[in-house]
């Protein structure tokens, strides 16, 4: 059990940034080359760096070791990141401010990012190192809604269960940031946006939820989330917005803006699960999730537990998924989705025996859940992991834990939760199921 959990923090190496530029950027003193796309810097005055998420620093900080190479000036850039996960960096700007919530600090970082962009020229080459986080650590809320007024939506959103698409969906249409909103508030021509990606789908666009990236909302989806989860003055306000001309002009501008703006996703949960593979390979029998889980807590218990059935009698046998299965709070304790994941299939399996296994099979399976950027929900621990053993060895009731929403006390007091700190990277949630 031990060799595993140390495999799957270890295998936190396979996300370094620095190996990732080596492998996907090229620079020299005229061109920048990304996954075989070039860009001459003859056209440019000069460059800047804007990163955004909870991997931010890392982030800029060794691309901006690159860029010593380009024959470009460099303006100061700015650094928009999680408290805790700043460092100084020469040349830029850190801004620390919340999450998962949004408090007055990312309303500031929200004004100070568009006073940046506005003060860039037309001949700025604008490199964004975008992040999952970027959504709660920059906030600029529609004229009419206050951050008041976005907070009450969002955590209540949050604590309902909905999945991360629906919610950033409609964290997209209530922001003057996100959804193409970078691109939009700045001169510069050209953006460049060099991504980590945190979310469950091929859909890009919900990185942070697209400040650079602008895409077009289903409008009868995000009628249904404004009936159901919008009230009172706030549903009123939004409504309005979505139906006023001021609108339609934004919208219009970033579609135009949305064409010189380039995306690129350096690291995502495939490219790593492809290299947990290969260090897997050959001692295990690996299955591979490789497009992230989207769903609720109910459906991903019942989906670990369908695999985990179909395999039992396999000898050696470990499934990897990712994604973030979102949890309905009703407790006040402390945990997030890594912990409260690991602790519902430790009651399944273990507590309640569901499939009524003998001890000895019971002894060869495992649970583990991790969050690759360090921090699990509101915690400043990135998940845990749950076997037979260590549940019956404990003192503690998981049922009650569980149903206090507790359960990050529940590994730590069993010695079973994972605290690696801020790991510099952010590519959503990783779960295993192992047999052995």
């Amino acid at each position: 059990m031990h060799k595993i959990k140390n495999l799957l923090l270890d295998s936190l190496g396979f996300l370094s940034l620095e190996k990732i530029y080596q492998e996907t950027i090229e620079f020299n003193k005229e061109e920048i080359k990304i996954k075989n796309q070039s860009f001459s810097i003859g056209k440019f005055d000069n460059y800047v760096l804007l990163g955004i998420g909870k991997a931010a620093s890392n982030q800029v900080s060794l691309l901006s070791k690159h860029l010593h190479t380009l024959k470009l000036p460099q303006l100061e850039g700015l650094i928009i990141t999680k408290h805790g996960h700043g460092e100084k960096i020469p040349h830029h700007r850190t801004i620390e401010a919340s999450h998962p919530y949004c408090d007055e600090s990312s309303l500031k970082a929200g004004n100070e990012l568009i006073s940046f962009l506005q003060n860039l020229s037309e001949k700025t080459l604008l490199i964004v190192c975008l992040s999952g986080g970027a959504s709660a650590l920059v906030v600029k809320p529609i004229d009419g809604l206050s951050l008041e007024d976005k907070n009450t939506i969002f955590k209540k959103l949050l604590k309902s269960g909905l999945d991360i698409l629906s919610i950033n969906l409609l964290r997209k249409e209530l922001s003057q940031i996100k959804n193409g909103g970078i691109p939009f508030h700045t001169k510069a021509q050209t953006t460049i946006t060099l991504a980590i990606s945190d979310v469950p789908s091929h859909d890009f666009s919900m990185i942070g939820s697209g400040p650079t990236l602008y895409q077009d909302s289903d409008p009868r989806a995000l009628a249904e989330l404004i009936e159901k989860y919008l009230e009172g003055s706030s549903k009123k306000t939004v409504l309005n917005y979505l139906q006023s001309s001021k609108r339609k002009e934004v919208t219009e501008q970033k579609i135009i803006k949305a064409k010189n703006s380039h995306f690129f996703v350096i690291s995502d949960f495939e490219s790593y699960a492809q290299k947990l593979r290969s260090a897997l390979t050959g001692e295990y029998e690996v299955e591979i999730n490789t497009l992230a889980l989207n769903l609720n807590e109910q459906e991903g218990i019942e989906h670990h537990l369908d695999i985990l059935q179909k395999n039992l009698k396999k000898r050696k046998y470990i499934y990897v998924s990712g994604g973030e299965i979102p949890i309905k709070v009703t407790g006040k304790g402390l945990g997030g989705r890594n912990s409260h994941f690991v602790c519902a299939m430790g009651y399944k399996l273990f507590t309640e025996n569901f499939f009524s296994l003998s001890s000895e099979q019971l002894s060869r399976i495992s649970v583990y859940s991790l969050a690759s950027d360090g921090t699990d929900g509101p915690t400043d621990y990135a998940g845990g992991w749950l076997n037979n053993q260590v549940i019956f060895e404990s003192a503690l009731s998981l049922k009650d834990f569980l149903s206090q929403n507790n359960t990050l006390n529940y590994l730590i007091n069993n010695n079973a939760a994972f605290k690696t700190g801020p790991t510099g990277t952010n590519i959503m949630d990783i779960r295993l199921i192992c047999i052995e």
